[in-house]
């Protein structure tokens, strides 16, 4: 999963298969050092977003490389919903800890696991293109919680454990026969930032 931090951000070989949900890299010879091979490095300029990879487009390509080609082209498209995203996660009183993209359809869904650990109060924006989405979100203990509604969807979770959370999105027949990118966004609020 890609976290964007400020400036250029870059996605190697050994994230790829976490953020796709496949194995990108079992093929390749021993001794390779996974984590030093670059696949993409993206970047904003002016009101535009920029990636730069070393995948190309051919007709015979393997679910893999479409399924990152995918996301690639996904990353780029959701960044003013991404942007959005992250002002409605500071307006509301969060500190944006990261963006998460994907595409679904009907009846698809995407799951991503996100550790979280050190926040006291945790708030879920998905944006999209005004789509229906469900938005399912499970956290420690026992919280769970879904909305089934147009973009963006917020949702917010104070007093919570640290742990691991997972969230899906999922497509409506709204979608169908679509393909349908979107940008998840995770705020945090920790006892320290509200001192501050």
């Amino acid at each position: 999963l890609e976290v964007w931090p400020t400036g250029i951000s870059t996605i190697v070989k050994s994230d790829a298969s976490s953020m796709v949900n496949t194995e990108l890299i079992e093929n390749l010879p021993p001794g390779n050092d996974l984590t030093d091979i670059p696949m993409s490095c993206s970047f904003t300029r002016g009101d535009g977003f920029v990636v730069f990879t070393n995948l190309y487009y051919r007709s015979d390509m393997d679910a893999d490389e479409r399924a990152l080609t995918e996301y690639l082209v996904s990353l780029a498209l959701m960044q003013p919903y991404i942007r959005t995203s992250r002002d409605l996660v500071n307006m509301a009183g969060y500190y944006p800890m990261g963006d998460w993209v994907g595409v679904v359809s009907e009846p698809g869904q995407r799951t991503f696991s996100i550790d979280l650990s050190d926040a006291d109060d945790v708030y879920f924006v998905l944006n999209s293109d005004s789509f229906v989405f469900k938005l399912t979100v499970e956290g420690p203990g026992d919280i769970e919680e879904n909305i089934t509604g147009r973009t963006p969807i917020s949702m917010a979770f104070p007093g919570v454990e640290d742990g691991t959370w997972t969230v899906t999105v999922a497509g409506t027949a709204e979608h169908s026969p679509y393909r349908v990118p979107f940008a998840l966004t995770v705020g945090i609020k920790t006892d320290t930032q509200e001192m501050v």
